[in-house]
C-alpha cells in the first residue's frame, strides 16, 4: 500500500502547490477564500479516482493479496494527510497576508476557524469517499459529489436570505451548544464520522468488487 500512497503523492503534488498559490492570489485581490475549499473537496476526491479509473488500478490491486480494507484505508489517510498539508499551508499564507497586506477585510483564520475548517474537510472524505466506492465510474461518482455541494451551498443560501424561513431559534440554540465546546465538537464529529465512514466504505467496496 505504500506504492500507492507514494503514486497518490507524486500525482498530487502539484496540485497541492497549485492550490496554495491560487490561495495566495486569493488574498493578494482580497476575495473569501471559502469558495476555494468547495473547489478543493471536488478536486482532489475526483482527481484521485480519475487516475485511478485511468491506469486500472483497481484490477490490479483487486488481483493482490492485499486486503481490501487496507486499499481504502490507504486512500482515506492520503486525503486526511493532503489536507491537514493544505491547511497548514493556508494558515501560513493567512498569517504573512494579514501582516503584509493591511486592506485585508477578512479576519486572521484562527485555532477555532482552523479546526472547524479541518472538520469540514474531514466531512467531505466522509462524504465523499463511500460515493466514490460505490460508483465504479468516477466521472458519474464525481457528478454526485458535485450536486450534493451545489445543492449544499444553495440550500443554504436560500434558506439564509429567505425572508419566509425563520430558523433564528434553531442557528441559535446551536451556536449555543457549540459555544459550550467550540474546540470539542468538531474534533467529536471528525472522530466518528471518519471510522463510519470507512467501514461503509470498505462494504461498498467489497460489494462492487464482487468480494
Amino acid at each position: 500500500m505504500l506504492q500507492l500512497f507514494k503514486r497518490d503523492f507524486q500525482a498530487s503534488f502539484f496540485s497541492v502547490i497549485g492550490w496554495l498559490l491560487y490561495m495566495v492570489i486569493t488574498y493578494v485581490l482580497n476575495m473569501p477564500y471559502f469558495l476555494t475549499y468547495l473547489f478543493v473537496i471536488f478536486f482532489f476526491h475526483a482527481f484521485i479516482f480519475y487516475l485511478d479509473h485511468k491506469a486500472n488500478i483497481n484490477r490490479f490491486l483487486i488481483s493482490l493479496p492485499v486486503r481490501k480494507s487496507n486499499i481504502v484505508l490507504t486512500r482515506y489517510i492520503f486525503l486526511i494527510i493532503c489536507f491537514i498539508v493544505i491547511l497548514v499551508g493556508h494558515v501560513i499564507i493567512d498569517q504573512v497576508a494579514h501582516y503584509g497586506l493591511p486592506y485585508l477585510e477578512t479576519s486572521p483564520v484562527n485555532g477555532l476557524t482552523a479546526t472547524w475548517l479541518m472538520a469540514m474537510l474531514i466531512g467531505s472524505v466522509a462524504i465523499s469517499l463511500p460515493i466514490y466506492y460505490a460508483v465504479k465510474s468516477p466521472n458519474i461518482a464525481a457528478f454526485i459529489q458535485a450536486m450534493l455541494l451545489i445543492g449544499g451551498t444553495y440550500s443554504y443560501v436560500v434558506i439564509k436570505d429567505n425572508p419566509y424561513i425563520d430558523l433564528s431559534k434553531t442557528f441559535t440554540y446551536f451556536l449555543k451548544f457549540i459555544d459550550i465546546q467550540p474546540y470539542l465538537i468538531p474534533i467529536a464529529f471528525s472522530l466518528v464520522c471518519i471510522p463510519l465512514s470507512y467501514l461503509l466504505s470498505v462494504w461498498l467496496f467489497e460489494k462492487r468488487e464482487g468480494v
